[in-house]
């Protein structure tokens, strides 16, 4: 796509007769009101006095001032001086709109997509009023919000296209398009993400949003390989990037999963403590971390933060680590029957539900082992995703648990859970390579051709003749 524009031609196309009349309107309109100016205004709003300036915005806007319009839009938005109302920003943005403003359009097609969990975004319009206006005028800032529409909702352009937006307003000094190039590259836009390209976006947008420092954490947590995490830190630490909820809880997520830097349960909860007000998932997150780590915590404690969990509309998770417990019998005394009926609720939709309870039926906690039942849900989490089902299973015909063994079952079952990385499934894997013959290789991945079938078909409605079926 070529970007191209023309400059705007409206104050051309009006006669003198008409500028002089609505000049003479503006200025009437004040002196007549007797208003206090927007110099006022402006004045205090800069002097962080937002609840004057929006009394002087608020009634010039009403009396049609474009400008006051528009700084009443930004104030509801950000919250300054009011309570934040996106529907309200919204309307003024709007009001100005109509006058012709082309910053108030900005604002507005901005707004769009800036709404809450109670709004429909329009992208679509947002697209189209922002096109409109680089056509006319051809602003750099218009050339980033493009590119961000189109990376906020992909499917209303290519990644090509997000991306010659992005560098166009990158090249006119909108250095905030590093952030969006970051997003960008980190997604699968262009078939597959570019961590590299995205770390060096997001660390070139530090200094212009601490949203990048949220994404850069994001991006280390889920990419070890990256490596140089201590010096990032420093670097993030110096800027105070770790005052937001998100930011907070992904430092969090790094000292608890312990693969970047070394597992430290006190600075987990630490930086979890600090995201819980403004970033849900911190809850959960600190309630799994009692849960594994119960000697820097108490039992009650543990309780607590599992309901906030589910009070924060985390009912699933919340409730499985509640059976966890249960049947684990660690924190507490050990009640498998209540821990079996929390999992068997969760079962059609939940891998974690599915495994644990093979892990319930394999060892004996409900009594004698049920072998036929754990295989069975064993395959439904593999089937669902979760790699340690395969594993148990490549165990399962490897001892022969359920029939006589069958190594060729073992070794596709052990392959498919190595693939996903499952490490003890690797290991296992190369235990059995060296024994099968070349008839159980054949079987081997005609098993795991069948299987991976099943598996990537979102429609399979599996029975459960079919999810115990065993040749």
């Amino acid at each position: 796509m070529v970007i191209t524009h023309k400059k705007r031609q409206h104050l051309q196309a009006c006669s003198p007769r008409k500028i002089l009349l609505t000049l003479m309107l503006t200025v009437g309109i004040q002196a007549c009101s007797n208003l206090p100016s927007i110099e006022k205004a402006d004045h205090a709003y800069a002097n962080g006095d937002y609840e004057l300036a929006r009394e002087i915005y608020s009634a010039l806007a009403k009396r049609g001032f474009p400008d006051a319009q528009i700084a009443l839009g930004d104030m509801y938005f950000r919250g300054l001086g009011v309570t934040v109302n996106r529907r309200e920003g919204r309307r003024w943005y709007a009001t100005a709109a109509e006058s012709g403003d082309t910053r108030a359009q900005q604002r507005y097609a901005k707004s769009l997509i800036a709404t809450t969990t109670t709004e429909t975004a329009d992208p679509r319009q947002s697209k189209a009023i922002l096109l409109k206006l680089w056509e006319y005028e051809g602003k750099e800032t218009v050339a980033l919000d493009l590119g961000h529409v189109i990376v906020d909702y992909p499917e209303l352009g290519t990644a090509e296209e997000a991306e010659q937006w992005l560098t166009l307003a990158l090249s006119q000094g909108q250095v905030e398009a590093n952030y969006y190039l970051g997003l960008l590259y980190s997604q699968d836009a262009f078939g597959t993400p570019d961590i590299a390209k995205a770390k060096a976006f997001f660390v070139a947008a530090l200094d212009s949003t601490p949203l990048a420092a949220h994404e850069l954490l994001a991006l280390y947590s889920q990419h070890p390989e990256l490596g140089d995490l201590q010096e990032i830190l420093e670097n993030l630490i110096s800027r105070q990037s770790f005052s937001g909820g998100k930011s907070a809880y992904h430092l969090g997520s790094i000292y608890d999963r312990g693969e970047l830097l070394p597992f430290d349960a006190r600075k987990a909860e630490q930086f979890y403590l600090k995201a819980v007000d403004e970033y849900p998932k911190a809850i959960l997150a600190l309630a799994n971390l009692y849960a594994k780590n119960p000697d820097i915590t108490t039992e009650s404690t543990v309780f607590e933060w599992i309901d906030r969990a589910e009070k924060s509309g985390f009912v699933a998770q919340a409730q499985l680590l509640k059976a966890r417990i249960l049947y684990e019998g660690k924190l507490i005394p050990g009640e498998p029957e209540k821990a079996e009926s929390i999992y068997l609720r969760f079962a059609d939709e939940s891998a974690e539900a599915c495994y644990h309870l093979g892990l319930l039926y394999r060892l004996g906690y409900l009594g004698e082992s049920n072998y036929p039942k754990s295989f069975r849900y064993f395959l439904q989490a593999a089937r669902l995703g979760y790699e340690s089902g395969d594993f148990q299973i490549g165990d399962i015909f490897v001892k022969g648990r359920v029939i006589k063994p069958d190594p060729a079952r073992a070794y596709a079952h052990y392959s498919m859970a190595a693939n996903a990385g499952h490490e003890r499934a690797k290991a296992a894997k190369e235990r059995l390579e060296g024994s099968l013959s070349n008839s159980q290789r054949s079987k081997a991945q005609q098993w795991m051709d069948e299987e991976m079938s099943i598996r990537e078909d979102a429609t399979e409605q599996d029975s459960v003749a079919q999810l115990t079926r065993i040749n």
